[in-house]
Protein backbone atom coordinates (compact mmCIF):
# COMPACT_ATOMS: atom_id res chain seq x y z
CA UNK A 1 0.00 0.00 0.00
CA UNK A 2 1.38 3.42 -1.00
CA UNK A 3 1.41 6.81 0.65
CA UNK A 4 -2.02 8.42 1.14
CA UNK A 5 -3.34 11.97 0.86
CA UNK A 6 -6.73 13.65 1.24
CA UNK A 7 -8.65 14.78 -1.84
CA UNK A 8 -11.89 16.65 -2.51
CA UNK A 9 -13.82 14.29 -4.79
CA UNK A 10 -17.15 14.64 -6.49
CA UNK A 11 -19.54 11.72 -6.83
CA UNK A 12 -22.81 11.79 -8.75
CA UNK A 13 -25.36 9.29 -10.04
CA UNK A 14 -25.46 8.34 -13.72
CA UNK A 15 -29.11 9.04 -14.58
CA UNK A 16 -29.45 10.40 -18.13
CA UNK A 17 -32.55 12.51 -18.68
CA UNK A 18 -35.21 10.50 -20.57
CA UNK A 19 -34.78 12.55 -23.77
CA UNK A 20 -30.95 12.38 -23.74
CA UNK A 21 -29.13 10.01 -26.11
CA UNK A 22 -25.44 9.28 -25.57
CA UNK A 23 -23.17 10.72 -28.27
CA UNK A 24 -20.23 9.00 -29.93
CA UNK A 25 -17.74 10.56 -27.50
CA UNK A 26 -19.71 9.60 -24.38
CA UNK A 27 -18.71 6.51 -22.38
CA UNK A 28 -21.76 4.82 -20.86
CA UNK A 29 -21.82 5.11 -17.04
CA UNK A 30 -18.37 6.74 -17.02
CA UNK A 31 -18.29 10.13 -18.77
CA UNK A 32 -20.32 12.45 -20.93
CA UNK A 33 -19.82 15.65 -22.87
CA UNK A 34 -23.16 16.98 -21.55
CA UNK A 35 -22.87 16.64 -17.78
CA UNK A 36 -26.05 18.56 -16.94
CA UNK A 37 -28.07 16.02 -18.96
CA UNK A 38 -26.64 12.94 -17.22
CA UNK A 39 -25.19 13.40 -13.71
CA UNK A 40 -27.60 13.68 -10.81
CA UNK A 41 -27.33 14.11 -7.02
CA UNK A 42 -23.77 15.47 -6.79
CA UNK A 43 -21.92 14.83 -3.53
CA UNK A 44 -18.59 16.26 -2.39
CA UNK A 45 -16.48 13.93 -0.25
CA UNK A 46 -13.10 14.43 1.37
CA UNK A 47 -11.40 11.06 1.26
CA UNK A 48 -8.05 9.34 1.46
CA UNK A 49 -6.54 8.40 -1.91
CA UNK A 50 -3.19 7.04 -3.02
CA UNK A 51 -0.44 9.50 -3.91
CA UNK A 52 -0.03 9.00 -7.67
CA UNK A 53 3.31 8.04 -9.23
CA UNK A 54 4.46 9.51 -12.54
CA UNK A 55 4.86 7.19 -15.49
CA UNK A 56 6.76 7.80 -18.73
CA UNK A 57 6.35 11.39 -19.93
CA UNK A 58 4.59 12.48 -16.70
CA UNK A 59 5.44 14.67 -13.73
CA UNK A 60 4.32 14.59 -10.11
CA UNK A 61 3.45 18.10 -8.91
CA UNK A 62 3.04 19.10 -5.28
CA UNK A 63 0.07 21.46 -5.40
CA UNK A 64 0.83 24.81 -3.74
CA UNK A 65 -2.07 26.96 -5.00
CA UNK A 66 -5.43 25.96 -6.46
CA UNK A 67 -8.36 28.12 -7.48
CA UNK A 68 -12.05 27.41 -7.09
CA UNK A 69 -13.59 27.97 -10.52
CA UNK A 70 -17.25 28.45 -11.33
CA UNK A 71 -17.05 25.09 -13.10
CA UNK A 72 -16.13 23.39 -9.81
CA UNK A 73 -19.11 25.02 -8.12
CA UNK A 74 -21.49 24.12 -10.97
CA UNK A 75 -20.40 20.48 -10.95
CA UNK A 76 -21.27 20.27 -7.26
CA UNK A 77 -24.48 22.30 -7.57
CA UNK A 78 -27.77 20.63 -8.47
CA UNK A 79 -30.78 22.11 -10.26
CA UNK A 80 -34.38 21.55 -9.12
CA UNK A 81 -34.34 18.02 -10.62
CA UNK A 82 -31.03 17.14 -8.97
CA UNK A 83 -28.88 17.38 -12.14
CA UNK A 84 -25.53 19.17 -12.00
CA UNK A 85 -25.44 22.64 -13.48
CA UNK A 86 -22.19 22.13 -15.40
CA UNK A 87 -23.02 21.35 -19.06
CA UNK A 88 -19.65 20.05 -20.31
CA UNK A 89 -17.28 17.08 -20.17
CA UNK A 90 -17.58 15.25 -16.85
CA UNK A 91 -16.74 11.85 -15.45
CA UNK A 92 -17.23 10.93 -11.81
CA UNK A 93 -15.96 10.13 -9.31
CA UNK A 94 -13.14 12.63 -9.81
CA UNK A 95 -11.00 14.91 -7.71
CA UNK A 96 -11.94 18.49 -8.60
CA UNK A 97 -9.59 21.42 -9.26
CA UNK A 98 -8.09 22.47 -12.57
CA UNK A 99 -6.56 25.91 -11.91
CA UNK A 100 -3.37 25.23 -9.98
CA UNK A 101 0.35 25.74 -9.60
CA UNK A 102 2.98 23.87 -7.68
CA UNK A 103 6.43 22.35 -7.59
CA UNK A 104 7.65 19.38 -9.62
CA UNK A 105 8.58 16.68 -7.11
CA UNK A 106 9.30 13.76 -9.45
CA UNK A 107 9.46 13.14 -13.17
CA UNK A 108 8.94 9.93 -15.07
CA UNK A 109 11.30 8.85 -17.85
CA UNK A 110 11.02 11.09 -20.91
CA UNK A 111 9.32 13.96 -19.04
CA UNK A 112 10.86 17.01 -20.66
CA UNK A 113 10.40 20.68 -19.80
CA UNK A 114 9.23 22.27 -23.06
CA UNK A 115 10.84 25.62 -22.19
CA UNK A 116 14.34 24.16 -21.70
CA UNK A 117 14.10 20.90 -23.70
CA UNK A 118 15.77 19.26 -20.69
CA UNK A 119 14.39 16.58 -18.41
CA UNK A 120 12.51 17.86 -15.37
CA UNK A 121 14.79 17.43 -12.37
CA UNK A 122 12.39 18.42 -9.59
CA UNK A 123 12.03 21.70 -7.75
CA UNK A 124 10.67 23.66 -10.71
CA UNK A 125 7.64 25.91 -10.06
CA UNK A 126 5.01 25.12 -12.69
CA UNK A 127 1.39 25.33 -13.70
CA UNK A 128 -0.45 23.15 -16.22
CA UNK A 129 -3.07 23.35 -18.93
CA UNK A 130 -6.31 21.68 -17.85
CA UNK A 131 -7.02 20.18 -21.27
CA UNK A 132 -5.24 16.88 -21.89
CA UNK A 133 -5.17 16.57 -25.66
CA UNK A 134 -3.97 13.46 -27.48
CA UNK A 135 -1.85 15.13 -30.17
CA UNK A 136 -2.74 12.44 -32.73
CA UNK A 137 -6.33 13.06 -33.87
CA UNK A 138 -7.14 15.38 -36.81
CA UNK A 139 -8.07 18.44 -34.70
CA UNK A 140 -4.84 18.10 -32.68
CA UNK A 141 -2.76 17.61 -35.83
CA UNK A 142 -4.44 20.67 -37.40
CA UNK A 143 -3.52 22.82 -34.38
CA UNK A 144 -6.86 22.72 -32.54
CA UNK A 145 -6.16 20.66 -29.40
CA UNK A 146 -9.22 22.17 -27.69
CA UNK A 147 -11.27 20.13 -30.21
CA UNK A 148 -9.37 16.90 -29.48
CA UNK A 149 -11.43 13.80 -30.21
CA UNK A 150 -9.99 12.05 -27.13
CA UNK A 151 -9.96 15.07 -24.83
CA UNK A 152 -9.64 14.64 -21.10
CA UNK A 153 -9.81 17.53 -18.64
CA UNK A 154 -8.08 17.83 -15.29
CA UNK A 155 -10.69 18.04 -12.55
CA UNK A 156 -13.57 17.22 -14.88
CA UNK A 157 -13.14 13.60 -15.98
CA UNK A 158 -9.64 12.91 -14.63
CA UNK A 159 -8.38 13.65 -11.14
CA UNK A 160 -7.62 17.27 -10.40
CA UNK A 161 -5.70 19.41 -7.91
CA UNK A 162 -7.93 19.67 -4.81
CA UNK A 163 -5.34 17.45 -3.12
CA UNK A 164 -1.63 17.48 -2.25
CA UNK A 165 -0.17 15.85 -5.38
CA UNK A 166 -1.23 15.51 -9.00
CA UNK A 167 0.35 13.69 -11.94
CA UNK A 168 0.06 15.28 -15.38
CA UNK A 169 1.65 14.75 -18.81
CA UNK A 170 4.81 16.85 -19.14
CA UNK A 171 3.52 18.24 -22.46
CA UNK A 172 0.86 20.32 -20.63
CA UNK A 173 3.22 21.68 -17.92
Amino acid sequence: MGEKMRAVRLYADWEPKPDFKLGWKDVDRKQTYLGSKVWRNPRLVIEEVDVPRPGPGEVLIEVKQVGICGSDVHMAQADEEGYIWYPGLTGFPATLGHEFSGIVREAGPGAFDKTTNQAFKGGEWVCAEEMLWCGACKPCADGYPNHCERLDEIGFNVNGAFTKYIVVPAKVV
